[in-house]
């Protein structure tokens, strides 16, 4: 039988009562004047280095191996800094490490004073 955990602890990411913690932006989306989301996750790269059999972007990556380009992150971060964000969570459609740019990455966002 399945059991449903969601409630064994208030950080689970999956608890649907999180949202409770996010009132000036809940606010903010119902008065139209949208506040900075607490984490944005920012996908570095589309290349993987692995072949997981259950990959779900695989045909996506194998159609679009990409990376973010230094330009754009940098601008990105900042625009995220500036807008209130207070946490990056560094992901993607393939493997993040993948990005050779993934050290100065951190380094700007921590330098912008952002979590990762």
């Amino acid at each position: 039988m399945l059991e449903i955990k969601e409630w064994d602890s208030a950080y689970n990411p999956f608890n649907s009562m999180k949202v409770l913690c996010w009132k000036e932006q809940i606010e903010g989306i119902l008065s139209g004047e949208f506040k900075a989301p607490p984490t944005v996750e920012i996908d570095l790269s589309n290349i993987c280095n692995h072949d997981c059999i259950w990959c779900n972007n695989k045909r996506y990556r194998k159609d679009n191996p990409n990376i973010l380009n230094k330009k754009i992150l940098r601008e990105l971060i900042d625009d995220l800094a500036d807008w209130g964000v207070k946490a990056i969570s560094l992901t993607g459609g393939g493997e993040p490490m993948m990005n050779p740019l993934v050290a100065d990455v951190l380094g700007k966002i921590n330098q912008r004073g952002m979590q990762v």
